[in-house]
């Protein structure tokens, strides 16, 4: 796990890339970009407390949208395989986890 920081207009990540980290915002704002265009949608802006990517060391899959700084911002950043090697380790978090995936929102 790891710090970073963003400014104002930086890309946290694009679509198409490999899921492979999980972010948490500490501070600041993210939107999500469809096609270059900045979301509108209440859903589609991060703030504090909001986590990212958490389903794509499972899944294997790739980014389905870019994320951009709306304003400066701080993240901790995960990679998706110290998440898997805890799980594997954890089967109680492993199987906490699988259940809250399964509950529709």
């Amino acid at each position: 796990m790891h710090k970073r920081r963003c400014r104002r207009g930086d890309a946290i990540f694009g679509a198409g890339e490999t899921s492979d980290i999980i972010y948490l915002v500490r501070s600041g704002t993210m939107r999500r970009e469809d096609d270059g265009h900045e979301a509108q949608l209440e859903g589609q802006t991060y703030r504090p407390g909001t986590l990212l990517g958490h389903l794509g060391p499972l899944t294997g899959g790739t980014r389905a949208f870019t994320a951009r700084a709306f304003d400066d911002i701080a993240m901790l950043a995960v990679a998706g395989q110290e998440v898997l090697e805890h799980l594997e380790a954890d089967a109680d978090t492993l199987r906490i986890l699988l259940e809250s995936m399964s509950v529709p929102p």
